[in-house]
């Protein structure tokens, strides 16, 4: 099993000469020698650095490719490129049950993952006048883009109070 995960060399190792992505390919050695069909996987990446987590979830990936279940948990939403099929939860209950390609993030958590911010003219200028400490007295020296601010502010304060 040391040589499916590629640890051969490190047979020999005790538990601290070895790091963590290590660590975590002997945890699933040990895992796989009864040779179960199905392998429950709680944060298996959790911990570890980028490279190490990569190395762990494409060794997860070689044993789903040889027949075994893998079912894994995991709080980072890019692991899901490794699953065919992603069941999010919350709360204990099931939110929602997709069916994924591999190497692909599911359309569920993209809606919330990779949202584009789009910036209007109102926001370049609610962040200039927030920047530049603006307060309600107006000075004979406020420039155009102050006022505009100013009044734009002005017009989404009033909005609010109308919706409330």
């Amino acid at each position: 099993m040391l040589e499916r995960v590629g640890l051969t060399d490190r047979c020999y190792y005790y538990p601290r000469q070895l790091s963590g992505g290590q660590t975590q390919c002997v945890a699933i050695a040990r895992a796989l020698v009864n040779e179960p069909e199905i392998i429950i996987a709680d944060e298996p990446t959790g911990n570890l650095d980028t490279e190490s987590s990569r190395l762990v979830m494409e060794l997860l990936g070689e044993i789903h490719k040889s027949g075994n279940t893998i079912i894994f948990v995991t709080h980072n939403p890019e692991l899901t490129r490794y699953a065919t099929r992603v069941v999010y939860m919350q709360d204990g209950l099931i939110k929602h049950d997709e069916q994924t390609k591999l190497g692909e993030v599911g359309r569920y958590v993209s809606k919330f993952m990779y949202k584009v911010p789009t910036a209007t003219e109102e926001d370049d200028l609610a962040g200039v006048s927030a920047l530049m400490k603006i307060r309600p007295e107006s000075t004979p020296s406020d420039s155009k883009i102050q006022k505009k601010a100013r009044k734009q502010s002005a017009k989404r304060k009033a909005k609010r109070k109308a919706e409330a």
